[in-house]
């Protein structure tokens, strides 16, 4: 088969050996690229969850300013550098929401520690300092039982 043809397929084989393969503990990490209400491009790394036909998805906070500005312009950019597997590779698309059933898919796979930070911490707000998000994390992380933590609404998937 013509990968060339099939360029979805082909980043899948790419992504299948970059999980496989390497010593870096995030091998799903990808950079997405936004463009905010004054026409700047923000960038910043997110985990990617899927690819399939309909293209790539990852996961964010609906509140985020990341969401927000693909909401107010969906063209976004990837760039993805897999040096594990010798491979770098850029895309520009067309970003959306995914249906609620499979946010809540990727929710209830998350680790229980990334679903308690999702409901303690805003994404994209300024904090303090680290060693405080990190006692608050600590201090309010009790609070929440692995089997109560259903998906907020704010959070949600773009592919």
């Amino acid at each position: 088969m013509d990968h060339m043809n099939h360029p979805l397929r082909h980043l899948q084989d790419l992504w299948s050996k970059a999980k496989q393969s390497g010593v870096l503990p995030h091998r799903n990490v990808i950079c997405i690229s936004t463009i905010d209400d004054q026409g700047f491009p923000h960038s910043r790394f997110v985990d990617l969850k899927e690819i399939n036909q309909e293209g790539l998805i990852f996961c964010t906070d609906l509140k985020s300013n990341k969401a927000k500005e693909i909401l107010n312009n969906p063209k976004v950019s990837l760039t993805i550098w897999w040096e594990h597997v010798a491979h770098q590779i850029r895309i520009q698309g067309f970003c959306s929401l995914i249906d609620t059933q499979l946010a809540d898919s990727y929710w209830e796979k998350r680790v229980h520690d990334a679903q308690v930070v999702s409901y303690i911490f805003d994404q994209s707000q300024e904090i303090e300092s680290l060693e405080a998000m990190q006692q608050k994390f600590l201090d309010e992380k009790s609070k929440y039982d692995r089997h109560n933590l259903i998906r907020p609404e704010t959070w949600g998937d773009l592919s």
